[in-house]
């Protein structure tokens, strides 16, 4: 909502005071608001950064894109964009501002190994969630002769649950026991 619909506010100053006046006004401010939040969507649809789930949608079925039933409307829009974008570069720079624009600068590192012909695309764990698109968009853009490796990297928590309950007896459960060997039987 870019602004807040108040059609009170644009007749002259004396008739605001009219009681028939406030009554219509009030009426038709909800229907004007739907209006203007309605077109306001229409507009962002438009374009693939701010489109919600029925523009990306458009966009998915225009580039033949099937989404994941996982997949959020960040993941969504990441693929659609990276596929949007989705021409050769030449050079590591175009590769770089690609990746700039899908992930955000200063969120990946890229490293080449011309003697193997290896791509190293690392991306960090904050834009790991659309982590399948840098992989889509490497796949499509990476020459043929060349190899690429594409892997996140931060600090995270994994937290791991059990249900496991305690066991208390007084009967020791593992316990060692030596016993003598005679040796001379063997």
């Amino acid at each position: 909502m870019i602004r807040t619909i108040d059609l009170l506010s644009y007749l002259p100053t004396f008739m605001r005071e009219y009681r028939e006046m406030k009554y219509i006004m009030s009426a038709e401010n909800p229907e004007l608001q739907l209006l203007n939040d309605n077109s306001e969507t229409l507009m962002n649809n438009q374009f693939i950064m701010t489109c919600n789930e029925r523009g990306v949608s458009r966009f998915e079925k225009m580039l033949n894109i099937t989404p994941l039933p996982s997949d959020t409307l960040q993941t969504r829009i990441g693929r659609v964009w990276a596929r949007w974008i989705d021409t050769i570069p030449y050079t590591i720079r175009a590769l770089k501002n690609k990746l700039d624009v899908l992930l955000g600068e200063g969120t990946h590192t890229e490293t080449v190994d011309y003697g193997n012909y290896n791509i190293f695309v690392q991306i960090d764990i904050d834009v790991a969630d659309r982590y399948g698109a840098v992989n889509e968009l490497l796949e499509n853009i990476v020459p043929m002769n060349m190899t690429f490796d594409n892997r996140y990297d931060g600090e995270y928590d994994i937290e791991i649950e059990t249900d496991i309950e305690l066991y208390s007896s007084n009967i020791p459960i593992c316990g060692t026991r030596t016993v003598p060997v005679n040796r001379s039987h063997f």
